[in-house]
């Protein structure tokens, strides 16, 4: 999810205060988060905050748009198009 918001991760560490990484990427956040573990709760407030505020700017790596389309759909369907039993 880095990829692609750096944006908003800057702005949300920056309203925390906490020096922004150079390069900014997943690995950079990894080692952020395992040196200063008590600001991640804070840190995701931060980033929900800032997103909203621009939702239409947000990127979605299309694996997790899939994941959530079909999170939000009916029933869950075989391959055959036939609703799947639960066990």
């Amino acid at each position: 999810m880095v990829s692609g918001n750096e944006a908003f991760f800057d702005r949300a560490l920056q309203r925390l205060k906490v020096s922004v990484p150079d390069p900014l990427d997943l690995d950079s956040i990894d080692v952020l988060f395992a040196s200063q573990p008590k600001i991640k709760g804070k840190f995701a407030l931060a980033l929900a905050s800032e997103m909203q505020r621009q939702l239409a700017d947000v990127y979605v790596p299309e694996h997790l748009a899939a994941a959530y389309t079909w999170l939000k759909q009916g029933d869950p369907q075989d391959e055959t198009g036939e609703t799947v039993q639960e066990v």
